[in-house]
């Protein structure tokens, strides 16, 4: 994406050094990653998309990178044209971020996260017209005016698709909405995030008003069969113990509510975030297979320890291929089985 925005806004000039930098640049935000390990576990995953990714950090970094690229490269006319690169390298990769379900720190230094939850952190959809874009360069050396025309094409075409995200999450939660109140539940907060590789197929929570647990649900946007729906429990009342503990406010925090405390059968408590669909790829797994869970462990003095553990994620052509033909409607999956 930052190459091919580079050569939109600064390709006839600087031609390869245009993609190169707009790569890096774009992905520079994402450099809080290397520090994280340097926080407590609660601490390290508020850190990233924390304050690299806000809308103050950004903007001194526009004018620091612009400077610097325009000292190595620049002159008078090129000065507002690699601040212009900068600009949007940047704040392209933080807004787009806002659309999956790691959530952003787009006011830090105020403490508030902003998420929309309509596209996966990988969606090869909204990679393809970049890759498709940057490809032609590499076979339109010459041609300045194609290139930078395929360049905003790609741009357009993305935009586009996550306007499309955005209106296909709204109509899933609507659904799902609807469909429970119709049963007579009575529903509070309701999440739609997508599955992994799709934007057709999507992992459902809706919490009950009284706070105590959440309805799940898969729905494939491509068929119009009906919902079967599985119970999770919240099961709060299991860390009442840890209810003051700075770390367990913040990954509850983090979760922004759409989580779970449950225990294995060695009564081990874990905190489960029900946000992010397992690698199951259905949508429905039991909270203690999810992708970011911690162990609940109390020390000799008392103190609560957060342990981060992975479920073994075992992926198959077999379960590849069922899992695209639920996404297509052709295949029956019963939660819970």
């Amino acid at each position: 994406m930052g190459a091919v925005i580079g050569e939109a806004v600064l390709g006839r000039e600087q031609g390869k050094r245009a993609w190169l930098w707009g790569a890096i640049i774009a992905a520079f935000p994402d450099i809080d990653v290397t520090f994280k390990y340097l926080f407590t576990p609660a601490g390290g995953i508020l850190f990233h998309r924390g304050m690299t990714h806000s809308i103050l950090i950004c903007t001194l970094l526009v004018f620091a990178f612009g400077y610097l690229l325009n000292r190595l490269y620049g002159n008078d006319k090129s000065y507002r044209g690699w601040h212009k690169l900068v600009a949007w390298c940047l704040f392209s990769h933080i807004f787009i971020d806002i659309f999956n379900s790691y959530s952003v720190t787009l006011f830090w230094p105020l403490n508030i996260r902003v998420v929309f939850d309509s596209m996966g952190i990988f969606d090869g959809m909204f990679i393809f017209p970049f890759f498709a874009a940057f490809i032609s360069f590499l076979f339109l050396r010459k041609k300045v005016w194609v290139r930078k025309r395929m360049a905003i094409i790609a741009i357009c075409m993305a935009t586009l698709y996550l306007g499309f995200t955005s209106i296909n999450k709204l109509r899933v939660e609507s659904k799902v909405r609807n469909e429970l109140k119709a049963r007579g539940e009575r529903i509070g907060k309701v999440r739609a995030a997508p599955l992994p590789l799709t934007n057709f197929m999507w992992m459902v929570m809706a919490e009950e008003k009284d706070g105590s647990g959440f309805w799940q649900t898969s729905v494939t946007t491509l068929n119009k069969r009906n919902l079967t729906y599985s119970f999770i429990a919240k099961n709060s009342g299991l860390s009442d113990e840890f209810a003051n503990d700075k770390e367990f406010k913040r990954i509850k925090r983090f979760s922004r509510g759409f989580y779970a405390i449950t225990t294995d059968s060695l009564g081990n408590k874990y905190f489960c975030d029900l946000r992010f669909p397992n690698f199951d790829f259905f949508g429905d797994s039991p909270p203690i297979n999810a992708v970011v869970k911690y162990e609940l462990k109390v020390d000799e003095k008392g103190n609560l320890e957060l342990d981060w553990t992975a479920p073994i994620r075992k992926i198959s052509w077999d379960r590849l291929k069922t899992y695209f033909l639920q996404i297509r409607g052709k295949y029956e999956y019963q939660l819970g089985k």
